[in-house]
């Protein structure tokens, strides 16, 4: 069994009043730890967030870049793994534009750089292998959530082990029914949005909920998983403490076999 999580654990810098990151980074550590999840996509991180995560959470590793430069500067989509569950054998990074080989490029109407980390992994138990990718798409610019998807399939097919399992973890700022998302469940990938399946239905509560608890907001946040996996659960976790809450984004977490 797999756990996988997907987290926006919101931007260390943001003024957010009583919810600055030292306010509550304890929280998201604990999340974390509680879930123990083998791997979790991270979105919008800053380097100093992930270090105070993995100094606190001594099993993990983590791999990815800074949007900004590809080496710190800048968010990170990166991806965090249990150093006792799963072997790190390869991973990278790319730019959601039009040379996204290019550290900071933007195109399509983005005014931000957004970008995508991967990683391929061997379970160590089972001595089989699969990927990860994770991403946070635009906030704003339709156009560029569309081709970021098709550049996104585009870049599962290309794996070089084309027949091992992937999974995606990630912020995606549209729902399951904006054509954006929808593509990457209507491909011939086959990929499958993990609420969706084990809820058999469109609504699981929302994710985005601006610190408030709120589960009426976007379901924004999403798990995808290749036809290679079985599903056993799925689940948003409303962990706060007191009416704090971790982020303004609740994780999604998903059992996966």
């Amino acid at each position: 069994m797999i756990q996988i999580m997907t987290f926006n654990i919101r931007y260390g810098d943001a003024q957010d009043g009583e919810n600055v990151w030292t306010n509550r980074r304890e929280l998201v550590a604990d999340v974390i730890r509680s879930y123990g999840p083998t791997v979790v996509g991270l979105q919008e991180a800053l380097r100093y967030q992930m270090d105070f995560l993995t100094e606190g959470l001594p099993d993990y590793g983590v791999v990815g870049v800074g949007r900004d430069d590809g080496i710190r500067s800048g968010e990170h989509a990166c991806i965090m793994y249990h150093r006792g569950r799963v072997s790190c054998l390869a991973d990278g990074n790319f730019w959601f534009s039009d040379t996204p080989d290019l550290p900071g490029s933007k195109s399509w109407g983005n005014t931000l750089p957004r970008i995508c980390t991967w990683a391929r992994f061997s379970d160590l138990a089972l001595n089989r292998c699969f990927y990860v990718f994770n991403v946070h798409w635009d906030h704003a610019s339709q156009t560029a959530r569309e081709k970021s998807g098709v550049l996104l399939l585009d870049q599962i097919k290309g794996r070089c082990h084309h027949d091992e399992p992937v999974v995606v973890t990630g912020d995606f700022n549209v729902e399951s029914d904006n054509p954006a998302f929808m593509r990457l469940t209507t491909d011939e990938i086959g990929l499958r949005d993990v609420l969706r399946t084990a809820y058999r239905q469109e609504g699981a509560g929302g994710t985005f909920h601006e610190f408030s608890g709120t589960e009426d907001g976007g379901r924004i946040d999403a798990i995808l998983v290749s036809p290679h996996w079985r599903i056993h659960g799925a689940h948003i976790d409303h962990l706060n403490e007191d009416g704090r809450y971790p982020s303004d984004h609740f994780p999604v977490t998903a059992e996966i076999e």
